[in-house]
């Protein structure tokens, strides 16, 4: 490997590393759910996550892709009241 020759095997093993750990960090937010209590009635629901098409982005593009991010979650919907609000 051409690579190989320029960095040791610290720094090969690190970049392995960040390659593999970043996207699965990803996937574990895209299927995290966390719950949020409703500000017109109160009840908890669970909070918008982040669309799909911001996590291939993100992965496939990285770093760059990272940016995908920065577009925000889908609104959180209420399941009982159904107000829609970002959070």
């Amino acid at each position: 490997m051409i690579i190989a020759g320029f960095l040791g095997p610290q720094e090969i093993i690190i970049i392995l590393l960040i390659v593999l750990i970043i996207p699965i960090l990803l996937i574990v937010l895209l299927v995290r759910n966390t719950n949020v209590s409703c500000p017109k009635c109160g009840k908890l629901t669970i909070q918008g996550k982040f669309r799909f098409w911001q996590f291939l982005v993100s992965i496939l593009f990285f770093p760059f892709g990272l940016l995908s991010l920065l577009a925000g979650r889908a609104p959180t919907t209420c399941s009982s009241c159904e107000y829609r609000w970002q959070s």
